[in-house]
């Protein structure tokens, strides 16, 4: 069974605060732009993804509860933060 994934590049900056103040990027860029892929699991959908980017990945799991992963160096971790309510 393929599972469906709402993936969004983030920047590599964006979990960090920027010391400069607020960053901008340009509407041109792919980054916040919401594609969908699907997979077998989040383990193999990681495995598609360049490692050195970050990622985040919202899905609903199988027992029916939405899902938010943060993708970092090649690994996950969950999100349980209110930094990303704004976006998708």
């Amino acid at each position: 069974m393929k599972y469906k994934y709402k993936v969004m590049k983030l920047p590599d900056n964006y979990l960090m605060s920027a010391p400069g103040g607020a960053i901008t990027y340009s509407a041109s860029s792919d980054f916040f732009k919401v594609e969908e892929k699907e997979a077998m699991s989040l383990k193999r959908l990681i495995k598609t993804f360049d490692p050195k980017k970050i990622f985040l990945v919202k899905y609903v799991n199988k027992k029916g509860n939405d899902q938010e992963k943060i993708i970092t160096n090649g690994k996950y971790s969950d999100h349980n933060s209110s930094l990303f309510d704004s976006v998708g």
